[in-house]
């Protein structure tokens, strides 16, 4: 009231006015901002980022907090400070970088991705697990999302595999040891067909770009201690079929869809 009296005239009405404007404006960008998001969902609750950049810094902060919302379901305990630091993960970060963020929660950065990760939770559904894959039959590994087919032939009548989600053991030199799939372990290493010497196995989840938040559940097909097979990744240089074999076995990998 003295603001009005003694320097401007109709100053709360006019606030009101400017009020009512920004929330239009707000309103106006926050519909950007859930169209623009809608455009960058992918699979599994990622962003393509590919088109950020090219968005306004405002519609580019909201989309951010839209995201963290349904998300997170709450932003509560998000700051402007954390949005921040989210878009220069986004365009000053490395392919694999993160930050943390409050109630357990990472933003990851994955090549040209954004995605949010739960860490107490993703611990939880990354326990170690070791499954004995049938010589004929479906294998369900559920703690990896995986499902393996494989069938005993003749090796005589063994197609070479059209694919790395296909892979050719050559049963005789399984038979004690079987194929079990379990997790991946740090410092993991596979000696891939036709390579002198071995490889780590992050290494090649990282040059496949396979999502870090994918790593630790992996599949590694095992043969007693060796590392014969990563689905759709590598066969390493374990059980291979020759000219020698009788009896093949041919082990087909698949995603579990959901």
């Amino acid at each position: 009231p003295m603001l009005e009296r003694a320097y401007a005239p109709g100053l709360g009405r006019r606030l009101v006015e400017v009020a009512d404007e920004m929330r239009s404006l707000d309103d106006l960008v926050t519909a950007i901002a859930a169209r623009e998001l809608d455009a960058m969902r992918v699979r599994a609750g990622a962003l393509d980022l590919s088109g950020f950049g090219a968005l306004n810094r405002a519609v580019q902060a909201v989309a951010i907090r839209l995201f963290l919302s349904e998300q997170i379901g709450s932003l509560r305990r998000i700051s402007r400070a954390h949005v921040e630091a989210i878009r220069a993960l986004i365009f000053e970060g490395g392919p694999s970088d993160s930050i943390d963020l409050p109630g357990s929660w990472r933003a990851e950065r994955e090549y040209n991705f954004l995605r949010m990760v739960n860490v107490r939770e993703h611990k939880a559904e990354n326990a170690a697990f070791s499954v004995a894959i049938v010589a004929d039959g479906i294998t369900i590994v559920e703690a990896a999302g995986f499902k393996f087919e494989a069938s005993t032939i003749a090796a005589a009548d063994a197609p070479m595999p059209d694919s790395l989600s296909v892979a050719m053991f050559d049963a005789a030199k399984i038979a004690d040891a079987g194929l079990v799939a379990r997790n991946f372990m740090r410092g993991d290493r596979i000696h891939p067909i036709g390579m002198r010497g071995t490889r780590k196995v992050h290494d090649v989840f990282v040059d496949r770009k396979l999502p870090k938040v994918s790593r630790d559940r992996f599949p590694v097909i095992m043969v007693g201690d060796a590392i014969a097979w990563l689905p759709g990744l590598a066969r390493g240089d374990c059980a291979l079929v020759s000219k020698a074999t009788e009896t093949a076995l041919r082990v087909k990998a698949s995603e579990i869809a959901g």
